[in-house]
């Protein structure tokens, strides 16, 4: 057991020794211990903020109420802040309990039971914390807490970018330059700024068309006011037409060449001011089922040298995950996963990121973008949960308002409420030090 889980316990168990303010401390205790798990900093107590929560707390109590403040710039200033964002419950004290500590500590964790699943607590926006209490004449103890961002983290959005086009990760005699080159996106930050998480896209095409720079636009401008660099690769694609001669590309030239784009990327981090520990991995397609294969199969990346650990989530964009099931369709499926990986049955079961769920991990966070009919939706559902079986956290996402393309355009596009939000709010959870 860690320490702070240790404090949590004692606020609880070792009632004699708390007093008010301790349970204030026990619930920052609680909060930094839950951000601690998602390897977010730790959060300081902000005295304004600790002020401020207790005089809502305080107020709460006038009101008989339990409301999240309406002006908390005036509620909880003076400090500057870009954002601040509070909780506020109450929970019932045991009369027949004449220590106070005790009474508190018992009403503190009722109020934590509706608080610790907020996804805001390890939000890494936030820079300080202020929780506040009340015991109110009214025999339940009020409480507030309070997040607030840093003015300074928001400065370290990005402002502009700066492109760097056909950056060369490999070369292979023969193979056109083009398809082995990435296209990279840096955001223009204040030089005191940390250096910027990496979003790696994969474009789709059937794993023989497709290009670095299709529908690229938006996903830049997006990620580069975040503060994050992004870098579209190309790989080298299958026959097109499709066709069963010998020497073509398949599987893994695909895969291995995208993992070598993530190994050159880590390997010159820093001539790009790129955090290689803060990666996160986006495909739409066929390369949401590239990223989702790498994503899995592990050990893919790490014959390229990528220290997976440093992949920090993946999203999938609305793609397939069981080779041997699409073949087995027939039709244009069949075609499409025999061109790209071959006539052999034993490939189909490597190359498909279903049956990889359960490898040795760590594996990445997974979102999983789908639409469309019954089957493929639920194939998309079936993957996030048996990831979830598996031990890696995963969500499905149905958007059957929007077509196979759309839900790539989506990401960026002005006006998006289907995608975008949820992808951002993904990332953001992913990466720290934004």
């Amino acid at each position: 057991m860690s320490s702070r889980r240790l404090i949590v316990a004692t606020c609880v168990a070792v009632t004699v020794v708390i007093t008010a303010t301790a349970c204030e401390s026990v619930q920052v205790d609680r909060v930094n211990n839950e951000r601690a798990e998602q390897t977010r900093p730790d959060l300081p107590t902000s005295a304004s903020l600790t002020d401020g929560a207790r005089a809502h707390s305080r107020a709460q109590c006038q009101a008989r109420t339990a409301d999240p403040s309406d002006d908390p710039t005036a509620d909880y200033g003076p400090e500057p802040a870009i954002a601040l964002r509070d909780l506020v419950a109450s929970a019932p004290l045991d009369p027949s309990d004449p220590d106070p500590g005790s009474r508190n500590g018992r009403a503190t964790t009722l109020i934590w039971a509706e608080w610790e699943d907020e996804p805001t607590l390890t939000d890494p926006a936030w820079d300080a914390i202020g929780v506040g209490e009340h015991e109110c004449d009214d025999g339940r103890l009020y409480m507030t807490l309070v997040l607030r961002d840093d003015p300074d983290a928001a400065s370290c959005r990005g402002t502009a970018a700066v492109t760097s086009r056909n950056l060369a990760y490999r070369t292979v005699a023969g193979v056109n330059p083009n398809l082995l080159s990435l296209d990279l996106y840096e955001p223009v930050r204040p030089a005191a700024c940390p250096p910027s998480p990496l979003v790696v896209y994969v474009h789709g095409g059937s794993f023989r068309t497709g290009d670095k720079a299709n529908k690229i636009a938006d996903k830049a401008a997006l990620f580069t006011a975040e503060g994050w660099a992004l870098a579209s690769v190309n790989y080298r694609l299958s026959p097109n037409p499709p066709n069963d001669l010998p020497g073509q590309v398949r599987y893994p030239v695909h895969e291995q060449d995208v993992a070598t784009a993530v190994s050159w990327l880590t390997a010159n981090a820093s001539n790009f001011d790129i955090d290689p520990t803060q990666i996160v991995l986006l495909g739409h397609s066929s390369g949401a089922y590239l990223v989702s294969l790498l994503s899995t199969d592990t050990s893919l990346l790490t014959a390229a040298g990528v220290d997976v650990a440093n992949i920090r989530c993946t999203t999938s964009l609305d793609t397939e995950y069981d080779a041997a099931a699409q073949i087995a369709l027939g039709g244009a499926q069949e075609i499409l996963y025999r061109n790209a990986l071959g006539n052999d049955p034993a490939t189909w079961a490597a190359a498909s990121p279903i049956n990889h769920v359960a490898d040795p991990g760590p594996h990445p966070d997974f979102q999983v973008f789908t639409q469309g009919s019954a089957r493929r939706t639920n194939g998309s559902k079936a993957f996030a949960a048996a990831l979830v079986a598996a031990g890696t956290p995963a969500t499905a996402l149905v958007v059957n308002q929007l077509t196979h393309e759309e839900i790539n355009e989506a990401v960026g596009a002005p006006g998006d409420t289907l995608v975008t939000p949820p992808l951002l709010d993904f990332f953001r959870a992913c990466v720290s030090g934004t």
